[in-house]
C-alpha cells in the first residue's frame, strides 16, 4: 500500500501560547507530543499526520515526529526564510518570505512537486495528499493526488482570501465573505450551506469543514500584515513623518499595509475631493490586493477627517445643523466596505504631539506588552483601575435625567466587571466646580459634558488649564464627552481633542496625562456620538480601542482618535 493512500487519523493536538512556547497532547507513538527545546519564540505551527512543525520568529523552522518518508527532514534551502509550514500525510510545505514553496516527504501523488504556477504565493494548505496554495493575486494552485477532484479548481475562481485543504476535498474563502468548495462530497463537506453568511474564516477535517462567521464585536487574532492598512498624506511632509514615525516605532507594525493618498493637506475636503483623492486611491489597493482585506485602517496627520457640507472649506463658518448621512471620513470609508472596517485616526495637533503617542506605545509594548501586537497596560500590572463619570451639566436642554449618558458608561462598566472600581457625580444645572469631577487617579476611562458640563471658565480648556487634573497610574485610558464638535480642528468653539493630547493635558507634563483612545464629533451628532455604557464596558471586559469606538457608535459624525489595537 503507497503512503499516499494510507488513513489520515492525526490523533494528536498542538498548540501554541501568546508567549511563543507550544503545549501538545494526545497519542505520542512517534514523539510527535514530544516537544523539542528550540521550540521557542515560535511564530506559527502546523501538523501533519504524525509529525508536527513550527517556525520561529526568526524564519526557522523546526519539526518532530514521524520521518518514514523524510516528512521531518527539513531542507538546507529553508535557511532563515520561512513565514509559514503545512503538514500532509506524509509531506510537508514551506512557504518562504520570496513568496515560493519548498515541499519535502513523500512524492507517490505528486505532492512534493510544485507546479511553475506556485509562484507569488501568501498562504498555503497541505491535504493529506494534496496542496493548495493561494497567489498574491487571488487565485489557487493546486496539486497532488487527482482523487475526487480536489485538485481541480473550479474555472473562475478568483479573489479568494484564504484556502484549506481537507481529505480529498478543497476549500476557498473569497474576499467578499463567500466560500467555495470542490472535491469529495459524500458526507456534504463541499456542499455549502446557503446559511453561511459573511465568512470570516474557513478549516477543512477529514470529511467535514468549518466556518467562522463575523461578528464586529468579537476579537479576532490579528497581523500588521493582513489586517492593518495605514494611510498617509504623500503631499504633506507632517503626515510622511508621522506614519514613518509609527512603523517604526509602534511595536509589531513595520509589516502593516500602507498607501499614500495625495491632497492638499486640510480638515475638511469635498465630496467630490474625498471621492477621488481618498476613496478611489483605497478602493484600488483593494483590488489589487485581494488577498487582503485589512478591518483596520489608520489615518495619519493630514489625511482629511470631515467632507463638507458646503463649498467653504472651513466648515465651521457654514451651518453645522446639516444633516448628511456619513458626512465624515471615517464613516464614508467604512460604509463603503462589504464587511464594517474599523478606521482610527493618528492626527493630534501637529507631528510633536503625534510623535509622544507613538512614543507612549512603544513604552507600553516594551514595559507592559512586551512582544504583543495588540498593546494593554493593565495586563503587565499597571494600575490604571479608576473610572470617572460626570453627568454634572448646567444646560436646560440637557438636564433631563433620560441625558444620563455618564451613568450608562458606569453601567457598562459594572456590567464587564461588577468589582470595578467607578466614580459618578450628577448635579442638574450645576455651575460650579464643586458639582463636577476634577481630579482622578490611577484612570481608566473619564467621561464628561464638556462645555456643557460648564467647568467655571468660557474659554473651553478645562483639558489644558489645570480644571481637571489626574494623577498615579493615568497615561492608558480612554474618554469621551458630550460636545458637538470635539473632533474639529477649526472650531473654537468648544473642548477638543487637539487639547486632550496636548502636552501638560489633564494637570500632566509631557504627555504624561494624555488618553491613549478617544472618540469625537466632526460635526453637531444631535446628542452623543458614542453610546458610553458600549465603550466603556468594551474597554473594560478587554476589547480593543478601535472595536470599543465602532461598535458604540450611532452617529455618522463620529471620528476615532488613537491606535487600533490598544486595550485596557
Amino acid at each position: 500500500m503507497t503512503a499516499c493512500l494510507r488513513e489520515f487519523v492525526g490523533y494528536d493536538t498542538l498548540a501554541l501560547r501568546e508567549d511563543g512556547t507550544l503545549a501538545a497532547w494526545g497519542d505520542n507513538t512517534y514523539g510527535q507530543t514530544t516537544i523539542p527545546s528550540s521550540a521557542t519564540n515560535v511564530a506559527g505551527i502546523a501538523a501533519g499526520d504524525k509529525h508536527s512543525l513550527a517556525w520561529r520568529m526568526d524564519g526557522t523552522a523546526i519539526s518532530w515526529g514521524f520521518n518514514d518518508t523524510g516528512q521531518t527532514t527539513l531542507p538546507g534551502s529553508l535557511g532563515t526564510n520561512v513565514i509559514q509550514l503545512s503538514g500532509g500525510l506524509c509531506h510537508s510545505l514551506a512557504l518562504l518570505c520570496d513568496g515560493s514553496v519548498v515541499a519535502w516527504g513523500n512524492n507517490t501523488c505528486g505532492q512534493i512537486n510544485i507546479p511553475a504556477s506556485a509562484i507569488n504565493i501568501v498562504s498555503l494548505a497541505a491535504g493529506p495528499s494534496h496542496n493548495l496554495a493561494l497567489r498574491k493575486d487571488g487565485i489557487v494552485v493546486a496539486w497532488g493526488d487527482p482523487d475526487q477532484d480536489a485538485t481541480v479548481v473550479p474555472a473562475g475562481l478568483s479573489n479568494v482570501f484564504s484556502v484549506a485543504a481537507g481529505y480529498n476535498f478543497s476549500l476557498a474563502l473569497k474576499n467578499d465573505g463567500t466560500v467555495v468548495g470542490w472535491g469529495e462530497n459524500a458526507n456534504g463537506q463541499t456542499a455549502i450551506p446557503t446559511y453561511l453568511g459573511d465568512t470570516k474564516a474557513i478549516a477543512a477535517g477529514k470529511y467535514h469543514a468549518l466556518s467562522l462567521r463575523y461578528n464586529s464585536a468579537l476579537t479576532y487574532p490579528v497581523t500588521a500584515g493582513q489586517d492593518l492598512l495605514v494611510v498617509y498624506n504623500t503631499n504633506s511632509p507632517s503626515s510622511v513623518i508621522v506614519k514613518d514615525y509609527y512603523l517604526a516605532h509602534r511595536p509589531k507594525v513595520a509589516t502593516a499595509n500602507v498607501l499614500g493618498v495625495d491632497f492638499p493637506p486640510q480638515e475638511a475636503v469635498t465630496e467630490l475631493g474625498y471621492t477621488n483623492n481618498i476613496q478611489q486611491p483605497l478602493i484600488g489597493w483593494l483590488n489589487a490586493n485581494p488577498t487582503k482585506r485589512p478591518q483596520y485602517w489608520l489615518l495619519c496627520l493630514d489625511v482629511p477627517s470631515r467632507v463638507n457640507a458646503c463649498t467653504n472649506d472651513q466648515e465651521w463658518v457654514c451651518p453645522t445643523n446639516i444633516v448628511l448621512a456619513g458626512h465624515n471620513v471615517s464613516v464614508k470609508l467604512s460604509e463603503s466596505q462589504s464587511r464594517p472596517t474599523f478606521v482610527t485616526h493618528i492626527n493630534m495637533n501637529g507631528t510633536n504631539d503625534c510623535k509622544a503617542y507613538i512614543n507612549k506605545l512603544e513604552f507600553f509594548g516594551t514595559n507592559y506588552s512586551p512582544g504583543k501586537l495588540l498593546l494593554s497596560a493593565s495586563a503587565g500590572s499597571y494600575g490604571n483601575t479608576n473610572y470617572y463619570f460626570d453627568d454634572t451639566r448646567f444646560s436646560y436642554l440637557f438636564a433631563s435625567p433620560s441625558f444620563n449618558e455618564g451613568n450608562l458608561g458606569r453601567s457598562g462598566v459594572l456590567s464587564a466587571n461588577a468589582g470595578a472600581s467607578t466614580f459618578y457625580t450628577n448635579v442638574a444645572y450645576g455651575g460650579t466646580l464643586s458639582h463636577h469631577i476634577v481630579s482622578g487617579t490611577n484612570v481608566a476611562g473619564f467621561f464628561s459634558w464638556g462645555v456643557h458640563g460648564y467647568y467655571g471658565d468660557t474659554n473651553n480648556a478645562y483639558a489644558t488649564n489645570q480644571t481637571i487634573n489626574f494623577s498615579g497610574h493615568s497615561s492608558w485610558y480612554l474618554i469621551e464627552t458630550v460636545e458637538s464638535y470635539n473632533g474639529q480642528r477649526v472650531n473654537p468653539q468648544q473642548g477638543n481633542f487637539m487639547q486632550w493630547f496636548a502636552s501638560y493635558a489633564f494637570g500632566g507634563t509631557n504627555y504624561s496625562n494624555t488618553p491613549v483612545g478617544a472618540v469625537t464629533h466632526v460635526d453637531e451628532p444631535q446628542f452623543a456620538g458614542n453610546y458610553a455604557s458600549i465603550y466603556f464596558g468594551l474597554w473594560a471586559a478587554g476589547k480593543n480601542f478601535a472595536a470599543c469606538a465602532w461598535n458604540s457608535r450611532w452617529s455618522p459624525y463620529c471620528q476615532a482618535v488613537g491606535d487600533p489595537w490598544v486595550r485596557r
